[in-house]
């Protein structure tokens, strides 16, 4: 079986070094990879997302072949799906080819995991961010990349118009500071933001902070249906720990919790937790 990877980022390959050989890297650019093969896609001016899927079908139709996309490109996954009629399975978080093909994602809310077998000649999987990456170094080489031309189709794009986002990516964060409600008001976040600064740290949220206050970005906020990340170190702040919140961050670590309630779900989950009023214990810290 080969394996074929969908993916501008070396971060990427590095997750899924463990599965051993990568036959081919299907990329945008050339970049330094552990791919055999590397391809690169000169798309044309007005091509869509569908002609490029189109063009990837093509390729792998009637391969025994595992493509596997990181989870920015999940849209791109299920078309490729679709062309192929191929099984498929998103956000998967990790991934086992001992015996066949077998995936687990989370399910219901972060309540279930649950574990599916991929069958067919053609399988398509999409990772989540929280993919259980191979703590090995790996081995760097250049790779003298092949070029594949995709034409435009029907579809004529008259401008493309990027949206300005200064914020990170948060699932490259190794810690992460993250607010909930137990902030009264948004001057308090100013004690949060301190505490991230000293430690290198990202400034996160959970939901009611970005869509109800609307004190934090939304492209910040953790949880099920936002963030799924696994930095290092999370300390999460004024947060009660209820599922949506909990899944999205249950990979870190080390998770911190301060919260002035001790009977706070999120105790369950902590490695040290904090009984306090966050105001005093953040200016002790």
């Amino acid at each position: 079986m080969k394996i074929y990877v969908f993916t501008n980022e070396i971060d990427t390959l590095k997750k899924i070094s463990n599965l051993g050989n990568i036959d081919t890297h299907y990329c945008t650019e050339s970049i330094q990879s552990i791919a055999e093969n590397q391809i690169k896609f000169n798309i044309a001016n007005g091509a869509s997302i569908n002609d490029c899927a189109k063009s990837i079908a093509e390729d792998l139709k009637n391969q025994d072949v595992l493509f596997i996309t990181s989870s920015a490109n999940k849209d791109l996954a299920a078309l490729v799906a679709g062309y192929l009629d191929a099984p498929i399975v998103s956000d998967v978080s990790t991934i086992d080819l001992s015996n066949g093909v077998k995936t687990t994602n989370i399910v219901y809310g972060g309540a279930a995991i649950r574990t599916s077998e991929l069958t067919g000649n053609e399988k398509i999987i999409s990772l989540s961010a929280n993919y259980a990456a191979n703590e090995n170094e790996i081995a760097l080489k250049d790779v003298n990349a092949t070029t594949k031309e995709i034409s435009a189709n029907k579809v004529k794009v008259l401008s493309v118009n990027k949206k300005v986002n200064n914020d990170v990516d948060l699932s490259k964060a190794k810690i992460i500071v993250a607010v909930g409600r137990g902030f009264a008001q948004k001057e308090d976040l100013d004690l949060a933001y301190k505490l991230a600064e000293k430690l290198g740290a990202q400034i996160a949220c959970s939901r009611p902070i970005a869509e109800t206050e609307k004190w934090i970005d939304k492209s910040r906020y953790i949880g099920i249906s936002a963030n799924i990340i696994a930095p290092d170190l999370y300390i999460a702040i004024g947060i009660s720990g209820q599922v949506q919140h909990l899944v999205g961050c249950v990979n870190s670590k080390k998770i911190v919790v301060i919260n002035k309630d001790d009977k706070a779900p999120f105790f369950e989950s902590a490695d040290l937790g904090i009984v306090g009023d966050l105001k005093e214990v953040l200016k002790n810290l």
